[in-house]
């Protein structure tokens, strides 16, 4: 859910700072699960995110301005 929900939010940075996103992302978010003392699964931390993009070729990170 946390992955869908920041893939659907991805284009819209793209619009901010055009053309830095391009249409092919990819997103990830790792969580840590502990057995809770009814023995179920239970989200306890969020590991890891990535999250992906392609962008223009030639585009310099260092010439891109920061969001407002």
């Amino acid at each position: 859910m946390l992955a869908h929900r920041l893939a659907r939010r991805s284009p819209k940075c793209g619009r901010r700072r055009p053309p830095v996103p391009a249409a092919d992302g990819k997103t990830q978010v790792t969580v840590r699960y502990e057995l809770d003392e009814h023995g179920r699964q239970r989200p306890v931390e969020i590991e890891r995110v990535l999250i992906s993009t392609q962008h223009r070729d030639g585009l310099d990170c260092d010439t891109l301005s920061s969001p407002t």
